[in-house]
């Protein structure tokens, strides 16, 4: 252990008081374009959302005032790949560019809770490929001008970020756009310090000795003290069992959780393989940058898979309704509008589901070990994989609905036509039989006549005799070929079930 490190004992230390924060605060939200979409426009929006056209088309978005091309973020990406953190095939077509607010281009808020989150945030957005606006707030810890900052006031800053009432917190709410569709915050740390001795905290220091205050971050809660002071809560054994270093150094941590990450590594340089022009060592953050984008990344993807699981399930819900319409036959026209929007919906889905079940595979998008095994872990902390098994699942039912719909409906139109061509085939013989009467009744009269000597009442009255069987034979047909299937169609229609009893 260092000299210049914390060997304060346990007992000797109060984490709520004593654990000094520096590094950055990255609050990640993630808002759904849709929703900023104009009615007449919003299905052709969902038709391209998710696929090559629209990824092609938002690359190449430029800013304008007061936003600028972030050269730090979009440099993040360049590295990523060059560290073998990215595959090229997820920059190409998921890292899109990252653009920041320019504050000295434009005017802040004249509120002033607001005005003094204004003065402590930088914003940054991007486009997503999913069909999102990414939004990072980023502010420094401390934040100038103070010269440190308490891990435990840090928290209390996240939680009034994670609050979903916009009346209880109105400024980073407001800040964030109120109804972002996800929430994650990322703390950045480089250095947490003992105030009881002054030193440096080291990682596996602050993972063994201090790892309740550590899992206590993590899950987000603080107890108010009867003297208005907050602390952090005593978590079980349990608790603490479920945490995971996935870090692969001694003297760094990362840790995932739902809603809030820890990054903490040394200030230190380092050198990575994949350097350009190899000009030395680089700063070990950037590395973690890096490792950074790759979350937010993931985030994104999530919230993509939770729109689809939301959609699909709101159009199941129609299901049991719509099937029972069918069997009773009382589809109206509403309601084959419903089914057609349905099958819009599935066709919506399979634009964009190949694409995130590709980038789920952390394999196919990150390149080295050290970063696959990262987003392996922070996948199953997601449960992204139980997500998309649910929405595959809800595809399947839905397509199953809507074949049964057809073919009810190809049943259907299949009887109509039978019922034509018989119709048209009975018209046919009943002209024929009107435009040929009178010469074969002639016709009739002068073969019998001449060859039984028959007057012409009697050859006439045979000949009666036979139209009149005729006609009942056409009588019979018509039941046959023409009524009956006419009630077919009228079963089929109505009680389909019972046309296939019969």
């Amino acid at each position: 252990m260092h000299k210049k490190t914390c060997k304060c004992l346990a007992k000797n230390l109060h984490p709520a008081e004593h654990f000094l924060a520096r590094g950055k605060v990255h609050i990640f939200l993630v808002l759904d374009l849709s929703n900023f979409i104009a009615n007449k426009s919003q299905k052709d929006f969902e038709r391209l959302r998710g696929g090559q056209a629209f990824s092609d088309a938002i690359k190449n978005v430029e800013p304008r005032a007061p936003f600028d091309h972030d050269h730090e973020e979009n440099e993040t990406i360049k590295r990523g790949h060059a560290f073998s953190v990215f595959r090229g095939h997820l920059v190409k077509d998921w890292l899109f560019p990252t653009f920041s607010l320019n504050k000295a281009r434009t005017t802040s808020p004249g509120e002033a809770n607001l005005k003094q989150a204004w003065d402590k945030y930088e914003f940054r957005i991007r486009l997503s490929r999913a069909g999102f606006l990414e939004i990072k707030l980023t502010r420094p810890v401390p934040t100038p001008p103070h010269a440190e900052e308490r891990l435990i006031d840090l928290l209390r800053d996240l939680l009034q970020v994670s609050s979903r009432d916009s009346t209880i917190n109105p400024v980073q709410w407001r800040l964030g756009l109120h109804g972002a569709n996800q929430f994650i915050a990322t703390l950045f740390l480089d250095t947490i310090q003992c105030k009881h001795c002054g030193k440096r905290i080291e990682a596996q220091q602050f993972w063994k000795r201090d790892k309740k205050t550590l899992s206590a971050v993590l899950e987000g809660a603080l107890i108010r003290l009867h003297d208005g002071e907050f602390t952090f809560p005593e978590l079980d054994d349990g608790a603490l069992e479920k945490l995971e270093d996935l870090a692969t150094w001694k003297n760094e941590l990362c840790i995932f959780a739902p809603e809030r990450s820890i990054i903490y590594y040394p200030p230190e340089y380092i050198f990575l393989p994949g350097q350009e022009n190899f000009i030395g060592p680089v700063k070990y953050e950037e590395y973690w940058k890096c490792i950074l984008r790759g979350i937010e990344h993931t985030i994104s993807v999530r919230a993509a898979l939770q729109i689809l699981e939301g959609h699909t399930t709101r159009e199941l819900d129609k299901v049991p309704h719509l099937t029972k319409k069918i069997t009773d036959g009382d589809i109206s026209p509403e309601d084959e509008r419903d089914i057609m929007h349905m099958a819009d919906e599935i066709a919506n889905t399979f634009n964009i589901l190949p694409s995130v079940r590709d980038v789920l595979v952390p394999t196919s998008v990150f390149r080295a070990s050290f970063a696959v095994n990262k987003f392996l872990h922070l996948n199953a902390t997601l449960h992204l994989k139980d997500v998309l098994m649910h929405v595959e699942r809800n595809v399947d039912e839905l397509v199953i609905f809507l074949n049964h719909f057809t073919d009810v409906r190809l049943q259907a139109q299949l009887q109509r036509n039978e019922v034509a061509i018989s119709i048209a085939g009975f018209i046919i013989a009943t002209v024929a039989f009107f435009v040929a009467g009178p010469s074969s009744l002639q016709d009739f009269h002068e073969f019998f006549g001449t060859a039984f000597k028959w007057p012409k009442g009697i050859s006439f009255a045979i000949f009666l005799i036979m139209g009149h069987i005729l006609v009942i034979a056409i009588a019979v047909i018509s039941y046959r070929y023409l009524y009956r299937p006419y009630q077919h169609i009228k079963i089929l229609i109505k009680h389909p079930h019972q046309y296939r009893d019969k």
